[in-house]
């Protein structure tokens, strides 16, 4: 049986994700003669041809197609073993990180969570989550720019649904109720949340994808609800009005909604582009409405469930071809 280079294999990973050997290369810290050079080695170690080479770009052939596939699931298999290696006896812990890749995270953590609570009282939960949850069109500038991911053409589409879904929740925002007060400034705050929320996103991205860091993604939230836990001291003041309904009603969203969403979501971000977890994320704003009318009874208007109905249809539809397109399109080299 012949040795494999795990560089060599990571390299070609990152390759087939990000589209050619030269973003892969940047990302990776490897020149681009280097990496041109393990790509030729893998190549004859495989004894398989992986990639079409043409003058302008190239495909995996069908043999990368299938190498890929084994290959991403043994990293995923060897990252998730060092990951809890270095963790404590199976547990979720470990060092907490400070560093200035840590502290922005933090702080684009910290400012989300704070827009995104400040918008809901100001305006309806549905328009402030679907606006909140527009995340992906400013992933578009982001990713190419910090992480070097590449827009696929299949992703264009689909971000043109969501901007619709956004402009509809605009254009359908309610008049001001008990329950939403001021909807234009609480539309403001849920779309720069938004905005900070990308901003989020890309830095889990940079921290998980970094075997030197994985994990650091969990430091990025503990140290972003530390600051936003600050930032709302003061609203602790009106704690003796609150009932113990109100307390466990808190207690649920600190552990399950925050807690346990948040390791879930550090662990996914290791393995997936971030606007594809963005994108999947989209999957909570269809949920939300239907809570809070059932709750509170707030009813967020035609145009506003017409825009959370257009991003769900728009969002099945993109992961669903994502299935069967995202390894064998082309790559640009």
């Amino acid at each position: 049986m012949k040795d494999f280079s795990l560089s060599d294999v990571r390299l070609f990973t990152k390759a087939a994700q990000l589209g050619g050997l030269t973003p892969a290369a940047d990302v990776l810290n490897v020149p681009k003669a280097s990496a041109s050079r393990q790509l030729q080695r893998l190549e004859a170690t495989v004894g398989h041809q992986l990639l079409h080479r043409g003058s302008t770009r190239f495909a995996l052939t069908e043999e990368g197609r299938e190498f890929l596939i084994a290959a991403q699931h043994v990293l995923t298999i060897l990252d998730d073993v060092m990951l809890n290696l270095s963790s404590d006896s199976g547990t979720v812990g470990g060092r907490l990180r400070v560093s200035p890749r840590t502290l922005a995270g933090a702080v684009a953590y910290a400012a989300t969570v704070t827009l995104f609570v400040a918008a809901n009282t100001l305006t309806t939960a549905a328009n402030a989550i679907f606006l909140q949850s527009s995340a992906p069109l400013f992933l578009v500038i982001l990713a190419p720019l910090l992480l070097r991911e590449r827009l696929r053409r299949r992703d264009i589409p689909f971000l043109i649904a969501v901007a619709l879904g956004m402009w509809l929740a605009f254009t359908g925002s309610p008049r001001a109720s008990l329950t939403a007060p001021d909807p234009p400034a609480g539309n403001l705050l849920a779309l720069i949340s938004s905005f900070t929320w990308a901003l989020t996103l890309v830095s889990l991205r940079l921290m998980e994808r970094d075997p030197d860091q994985q994990g650091g993604g969990l430091s990025v939230v503990v140290l972003g609800n530390l600051l936003a836990s600050v930032v709302a001291i003061p609203s602790l003041l009106t704690w003796p009005t609150a009932g113990a309904g109100n307390w466990l009603a808190v207690l649920y969203l600190g552990v399950v909604q925050i807690g346990l969403a948040y390791v879930c979501l550090t662990a996914a971000v290791r393995h997936l582009p971030a606007i594809e977890v963005s994108l999947l994320l989209l999957l909570e704003p269809v949920l939300n409405p239907i809570w809070t009318w059932i709750v509170h009874g707030e009813q967020p208007g035609w145009a506003v469930v017409l825009g959370g109905a257009t991003i769900l249809a728009a969002t099945a539809l993109h992961v669903l071809a994502g299935r069967d397109r995202d390894d064998s399109g082309p790559l640009r080299a």
